[in-house]
């Protein structure tokens, strides 16, 4: 008896991408020990809902956007981490994990990023 399986794949990747513009991360810049690169600083306990630097805007699976968003670093980072928050300003921000936060692509130039869940969120990025 001869079996005919079939799987559809697991393509996580968004066909749909947005660059993300560098004037986009005003806040954006290199760690102070120079060997990393954030795209905003965490925001102050005093600055918690004023009006701190924006993350950048995450959507959700139902408006799927994969974002390009680039780094100075020059090369491709060894380490990557992203903090997700429900607030423009990053208060009660805890680590992207699973499907909040898919990794597409990094190289030396850029990370390509997408949210796999139906959630809205705002973004946070570590390279180094």
């Amino acid at each position: 008896m001869a079996g005919l399986w079939s799987t559809s794949g697991c393509d996580n990747t968004s066909s749909v991408e947005r660059k993300v513009r560098p004037d986009e991360l005003p806040a954006a810049g290199m760690t102070d020990d120079g060997e990393g690169w954030q795209s905003a600083p965490f925001p102050a306990a005093k600055d918690c809902g004023g009006s701190g630097g924006e993350w950048i805007k995450l959507k959700g699976k139902d408006k799927s956007e994969g974002l390009v968003i680039p780094h100075p670093l020059g090369r491709v980072p060894s380490m990557i981490l992203s903090y997700l928050s429900f607030h423009a300003d990053g208060c009660g921000s805890t680590l992207g994990a699973g499907d909040m936060l898919v990794i597409d692509y990094v190289d030396d130039r850029e990370i390509k990023v997408h949210n796999n869940t139906e959630e809205y969120y705002y973004l946070r990025l570590m390279l180094r």
